[in-house]
């Protein structure tokens, strides 16, 4: 499969809330309520990334092919934490039909290399430890080992 990865734009902010809604949903619908489930609409979805992405708030990466976006992450300070050598991924969400490919592997990639060349010292993803949220980070081929750090 050939695509690219690139920083989102606010142009993408409606495919990224798609992907963000059909994969969380597709993920947790046997593990959450439906009811739950179908309050992150896409409209609500939509109003978050053209928050994050239009203030620059954290930094957000997208795969995309030659028509479509087929995935996407996002990482940047922790919330309620500051100190510039440490970074957090908050999201990494794949379009359900391209599950099981190396997208998630490839974003994780980018992004961790865009932190380093930041003079990264530390990555997280702990905020999943303990809860059910990697799955579709692993629908994405990426394995989720909590609390990882990366060192220069």
């Amino acid at each position: 499969m050939q695509y690219k990865i690139r920083k989102a734009s606010i142009d993408d902010v409606t495919a990224i809330a798609a992907i963000h809604v059909a994969s969380w949903s597709e993920a947790y619908d046997s593990l959450m309520p439906k009811h739950y489930i179908d309050r992150f609409t896409l409209a609500h979805r939509e109003k978050q990334w053209a928050n994050i992405i239009g203030h620059e708030l954290a930094w957000v990466f997208v795969a995309e092919d030659q028509s479509d976006l087929l995935g996407f992450l996002c990482c940047g300070q922790p919330k309620g934490y500051y100190n510039p050598k440490t970074y957090e991924l908050s999201a990494l969400y794949i379009a359900p039909t391209r599950y099981h490919s190396d997208i998630g592997s490839c974003l994780y990639d980018t992004c961790e290399k865009h932190l380093l060349n930041l003079g990264l010292s530390k990555s997280s993803y702990g905020r999943w430890r303990g809860t059910i949220a990697p799955i579709a980070f692993i629908n994405g081929t990426v394995s989720c080992q909590p609390a990882r750090s990366v060192r220069k």
